[in-house]
């Protein structure tokens, strides 16, 4: 590659990183609002935050292995458009052993609104 192609090259990269850096700036910006407005409420609600925070970073994570072997293959090796396609579509093969692993360990299913006490002082049934 001639040092102008390099160039142009380099541009086309940047014009389309600094749209997905920025997102990632903004979704670590709204974890850190989100913890610090529920800084003042009980544990169960910000475990509850928490765990959402940790399913959005892995996602984020996932997709910033994806776009730039995207955007290798269509502007450094050419790739044919469905071949972009599917390395776009990469980040969701990474996510499903994660997913699955958390799925198993059944987290997803506590009732994290309600805190220990409450949830033993109210009667299963009418009849208690």
């Amino acid at each position: 590659m001639s040092k102008a192609e390099n160039k142009a090259f380099y541009k086309k990269l940047i014009t389309l990183s600094l749209p997905i850096a920025l997102q990632s700036l903004m979704l670590a910006l709204v974890a850190a609002c989100d913890a610090l407005m529920l800084g003042r409420v009980e544990q169960s609600e910000m475990t509850a935050v928490s765990l959402a925070t940790q399913i959005q970073f892995v996602q984020n994570m996932f997709i910033y292995i994806a776009i730039p072997l995207a955007l290798l293959g269509a502007f450094v090796f050419h790739f044919p458009v469905l071949a972009v396609y599917a390395c776009t579509c990469l980040d969701e093969v990474g996510k499903i052993p994660w997913v699955m692993l958390r799925l198993r360990k059944y987290k997803w299913v506590k009732d994290l609104t309600v805190s220990k006490n409450e949830m033993q002082s109210e009667p299963i049934c009418e009849g208690e």
